[in-house]
């Protein structure tokens, strides 16, 4: 993945996001599921120099807190037949430390008239 780097660009109190924080982030293309290999943590989201940045570290933080909540599916072998598909058993669910955490973007609290 490219990045670009900014000459002359002022990072304030903030330090330089770490390889490992910025090859966590990714796109805003990236899915739910967090990275196979790099680790994100919310403390790095604070490295970041600009909010979106800053928005998307912590989304993939916390969907990486929430796929490490339920690494594998305990109904998985109620999953099966007709029975099953028709009264499936409820799930234990994952409470997100943060809202944007579940949002399927970053801007997903922006304020339009179009969405009211």
């Amino acid at each position: 993945m490219a990045t670009r780097i900014r000459k002359n660009s002022s990072q304030g109190r903030r330090g330089s996001p770490s390889a490992t924080a910025r090859e966590s982030v990714g796109t805003v293309l990236s899915t739910f599921s967090g990275p196979s290999t790099a680790a994100l943590s919310r403390g790095d989201a604070d490295t970041f120099s600009t909010e979106p940045q800053r928005r998307l570290a912590t989304q993939k933080a916390g969907a990486q807190a929430a796929s490490a909540a339920v690494p594998a599916n305990p109904l998985k072998a109620a999953d099966h037949g007709l029975d099953a598909g028709h009264s499936p058993q409820p799930g234990q669910p994952v409470v997100p430390l943060d809202p944007i955490d579940m949002a399927s973007t970053v801007t997903e609290d922006a304020v339009s008239s179009k969405v009211g």
